[in-house]
């Protein structure tokens, strides 16, 4: 998983080496503004190998689909609620 190894980097690079620190890194980079900002910038400077482009893509998709889901469903909750008057 892409946040397991880049916690091990941090780990490695800053000298500190907490179980806590290293699984809240790993679950940073679950989230949908890792998959944005992170990993395009990850895959350009070569820290997630060829191999795992399908991985991290498919978790891009993922995201991009369930907030599009959460998207949908508020905007149909807020439209039923709307109450236009005049004209």
């Amino acid at each position: 998983m892409v946040g397991t190894d880049i916690a091990h980097q941090f780990t490695l690079n800053t000298g500190t080496s907490t179980t806590a620190g290293a699984s809240v890194c790993g679950a940073t980079f679950a989230l949908p503004f890792a998959a944005m900002f992170s990993t395009p910038l990850l895959i350009y400077v070569g820290q997630i190998p060829p191999e795992r482009y399908a991985e991290v893509m498919g978790l891009q998709v993922l995201w991009v689909v369930a907030l599009g889901l959460v998207a949908a469903l508020l905007w149909r909750a807020g439209a039923r609620r709307v109450v236009v008057q005049g004209g």
